[in-house]
């Protein structure tokens, strides 16, 4: 079961497994409305523009393409006219553009601590840029973090599910559906209590050259939890307390 708790930055509670595909994004249009935690419920995105080059922003627009688009830009991806979509960006040095991050949380609704997480998705390329350069999608996570944008939070590298692009071609437009990547991986001795949050984030700043359209799709969350008592062994504990305590006022 998900559902969602409210406050300044909405997180979405899990008691079993999540999954997003992104299909909710709109599938055509220069300019529509990004608005946090509704255009995707309990997601986030911003950009840090070239100028001033100093803080980062709420985004507050993107683009329904194919890959023919160079714009810098968040971008809802996905063949013309399809309502299957992805999420990404393409950075870009000017200023209103920049670097691009995007991210969720997730709170412990589960009856113990959450001991991993496990994520998988398909990182897509749906435009190559400058043929010869490499561009990557850093991950990373927060335990200590409110929002997926809390910089004074401690946020940690985790190798394992960046991505980069899938293929080296001429550069356009290219379909993210048939050119993506299987990113899966698990943070391990994690110990987040009931009601505790852990957040994700990708980034993708602005590479040098012309940069790459990658996104994100087909994203799957499963949580491994600390065992709970079977009511028979809290019984059973109780019962042996209690005789240990008789036992000591004899």
């Amino acid at each position: 079961m998900i559902g969602a708790i409210h406050s300044l930055y909405a997180q979405t509670v899990v008691s079993s497994n999540y999954a997003q595909n992104f299909d909710g994004l709109a599938s055509s249009g220069l300019t529509n409305t990004w608005t946090q935690d509704a255009s995707i419920s309990e997601w986030w995105a911003y950009r840090f523009p070239a100028s001033p080059g100093n803080a980062w922003f709420d985004v507050t627009n993107y683009i329904a393409n194919d890959g023919n688009l160079a714009n810098g830009s968040l971008y809802s991806f996905g063949q013309t006219g399809s309502s299957e979509r992805a999420l990404g960006s393409i950075g870009s040095g000017n200023t209103a553009s920049g670097d691009f991050r995007y991210g969720t949380g997730f709170t412990n609704g589960f009856a113990s601590a959450i001991t991993s997480l496990s994520i998988s998705y398909r990182g897509e390329t749906w435009r190559v840029g400058t043929a010869t350069n490499s561009n990557n999608v850093d991950f990373q996570y927060s335990l200590t973090a409110t929002g997926v944008n809390d910089n004074e939070a401690s946020w940690i590298d985790f190798d394992g599910l960046d991505f980069a692009q899938t293929i080296s071609a001429v550069p356009g437009p290219q379909n993210g559906n048939a050119n993506f990547v299987l990113k899966s991986d698990t943070i391990n001795a994690l110990s987040i209590s009931v009601g505790s949050t852990i957040w994700i984030r990708w980034t993708d700043i602005d590479h040098d050259g012309a940069d790459h359209g990658l996104a994100i799709d087909d994203l799957n969350a499963s949580f491994t939890t600390q065992p709970v008592p079977e009511p028979a062994s809290m019984v059973a504990l109780g019962l042996g307390a209690l005789a240990l305590m008789r036992r000591k006022r004899r």
